[in-house]
């Protein structure tokens, strides 16, 4: 039995904590988030092992981050006039920072923009169906929630496509 066996579940389970809190506290306590980042390492070092293509993709990964932000704070200040605080939390952006080591650039690329799509697609629903109380979106944890249905389908589903590491392929592209 490889440590694999143990790390996804574990790391999906964590994904479910996320999930629940946002949506239903609209809070995330970070030792979660800290402990989802130790999975996702431990996840990367198993499948692909730390090497150069790790560090490249801990590269690309947060410059596509930071690219994303920097567009969302021009937005927020140019056009909503808001405060950065008021468009996005600390959960969200520590969010990111989790997915940073787990996934290769493409597929981070990839789930963003799905993720994103989904969650603008079906939060209205959800907003309803749950009867949130507040305008915010639970981004981090709708993002956690379609994470995890992109690691059921892509490592348990359809086994021999891993979307996990920074060695594994894009294969829907």
């Amino acid at each position: 039995m490889t440590i694999h066996v143990l790390l996804l579940p574990a790391f999906l389970l964590i994904l479910a904590v996320i999930t629940y809190q946002d949506i239903k506290y609209r809070s995330v306590p970070i030792y979660v988030f800290l402990l989802a980042l130790v999975l996702s390492i431990a996840i990367q070092y198993q499948q692909c092992g730390i090497d150069e293509s790790f560090f490249i993709q801990l590269l690309f990964n947060s410059g596509f981050i930071a690219f994303n932000l920097l567009i969302v704070l021009l937005y927020v200040k140019k056009i909503k006039k808001i405060p950065l605080s008021s468009a996005i939390g600390l959960g969200d952006l520590a969010f990111y920072i989790v997915l940073i080591p787990v996934l290769s650039t493409p597929v981070y690329m990839y789930f963003h923009l799905i993720s994103l799509v989904f969650i603008l697609i079906s939060y209205p629903v959800l907003k309803h169906s749950l009867s949130l109380q507040t305008k915010a979106i639970p981004l981090a944890g709708l993002q956690a929630l379609c994470l995890s249905c992109f690691i059921i389908v892509f490592e348990y589903v359809t086994p021999g496509r891993p979307i996990i590491g920074s060695c594994s392929i894009i294969y829907w592209i």
